[in-house]
């Protein structure tokens, strides 16, 4: 639930200074304390503040632009990148797979 008030500002991603995570207060999964809260307009600005995703509310979530950007599909709504798993081309020698 996005919280309006201060220290939140209305901010969908609220740092916690104690443990140094980013959550996503849309998805209302985790709760930051008044005092450890800082609001953060996007991820990438979390992440640039030295901030690693909640493994609750944002697990498996990648931030973009990055090498190999063809890999990545970006969600307009949201800003969030995902990261396609790779595939693997697999090949017989002499009677055993190899990747």
């Amino acid at each position: 639930m996005i919280i309006e008030n201060p220290p939140y500002n209305g901010k969908r991603f609220i740092g916690d200074k104690s443990t140094k995570k980013v959550h996503d207060f849309q998805k209302n999964a985790c709760h930051v304390n008044e005092e450890n809260a800082i609001p953060f307009d996007d991820l990438p600005q979390a992440h640039a503040n030295k901030y690693e995703n909640c493994q609750e509310c944002l697990n498996g979530i990648f931030i973009g632009p990055v090498a190999g950007a063809s890999n990545f599909k970006a969600s307009m709504n949201t800003g969030i990148v995902t990261k396609k798993a790779p595939s693997y081309e697999r090949k017989v020698i002499g009677g055993i797979k190899t990747k």
